[in-house]
């Protein structure tokens, strides 16, 4: 069924302090990279028994300067698809479908293979997250693609997953969120790039969650001044867990409960952004786009919560219209 969408305009301000008195601008722009995956997030149930659309990385496919989309699109049974749209000059407009063997829930852009352009990553977790690998589709140079390769993926329903040097050595890394069978995961994995554009088996990492609680989406920066890349990882439950990297392992710190600090205590997309928002210096995250946790600098996080007010575009015909509800209350949001 379509659903119809309207532009929409997203102010946040601090519960108890205005944007001018120690939130940066830079939270907007984590919001919006928050949001951008919340469709996605949000559709779909715990099982994820339905393909998910709404996947979206953006790059430059074709190496001539202007951004490119792909979008993950779902299709009838128990696959999925990519659909790549290329800028060349007019926006981006679709040039070609690319077919999944199964349900994809991640998807991530970075030059694998170090040939210089950008392959695409796709988790496969499956029907009700009984998958277990990675979909690779390497860039022949010209924003065509290679049939997917797959790759292990460490564990079952891999979800959420990032393409970034990790280890400092100049090659993309893939992490990817295990949500596991059934939402039950508890794992996070690294897949480390040799050098030579393969990847290594996958190293996990257990998180101290309990009960609904699984990982659903990562982020990666430096969470603790120590000048190498930690992950954070938003779980379902409203929880989040920063995995500090240490002597080339990475080690889960506590789980966060975003939920507490949330307007009505309500449950939110799980859904991870980080910037400097206090202008401290450091990375702070903020989670499902309404609860900023903010950073001491040794990577302990500590909530306050944004309130966000959608406010529609004047209708035209000068009739008041209906502000929107809640960010939780919210099924589909964008344009």
């Amino acid at each position: 069924m379509n659903q119809a969408r309207v532009p929409f305009i997203i102010r946040l301000r601090a519960r108890g302090q205005s944007t001018r008195n120690g939130i940066a601008p830079a939270v907007l722009a984590a919001a919006f990279a928050a949001l951008a995956l919340a469709p996605a997030a949000v559709a779909q149930d715990a099982l994820r028994a339905s393909p998910p659309a709404g996947l979206a990385a953006a790059g430059d496919l074709d190496e001539d300067g202007d951004l490119d989309l792909v979008t993950s699109v779902a299709s009838d049974g128990p696959r999925c698809g990519l659909a790549v749209a290329l800028d060349r000059g007019a926006g981006p407009q679709e040039v070609a479908r690319l077919p999944l063997p199964q349900l994809c829930d991640g998807l991530a852009l970075g030059d694998v293979d170090g040939d210089g352009d950008l392959d695409i990553v796709a988790s496969q977790g499956g029907p009700f997250g009984q998958g277990s690998a990675i979909a690779l589709l390497l860039n022949h140079g010209d924003a065509t693609f290679a049939s997917p390769r797959a790759l292990p993926a460490g564990g079952a329903g891999p979800a959420g997953l990032l393409a970034a040097d990790l280890d400092g050595d100049g090659w993309p890394d893939l992490a990817v969120a295990l949500h596991g069978v059934l939402g039950g995961g508890r794992q996070v994995a690294v897949l480390r790039n040799d050098g030579a554009g393969a990847l290594r088996p996958a190293q996990t990492t257990t998180l101290p969650l309990a009960g609904a609680a699984a990982p659903r989406r990562l982020a990666a920066g430096d969470m603790d001044g120590d000048g190498t890349t930690d992950l954070v990882a938003a779980c379902d439950g409203s929880r989040l867990v920063v995995l500090f990297q240490r002597g080339g392992a990475f080690v889960a710190g506590p789980a966060i409960d975003a939920r507490r600090a949330a307007s009505r205590g309500a449950a939110l997309p799980a859904d991870v952004a980080l910037a400097d928002a206090d202008g401290d210096g450091d990375l702070d995250a903020l989670y499902g786009g309404a609860v900023l946790l903010l950073n001491d600098g040794a990577g302990a996080l500590a909530a306050r919560t944004l309130e966000p007010v959608l406010a529609l575009p004047p209708a035209a015909d000068a009739h008041p219209d209906r502000l929107a509800p809640p960010l939780s209350d919210l099924r589909f949001l964008g344009p």
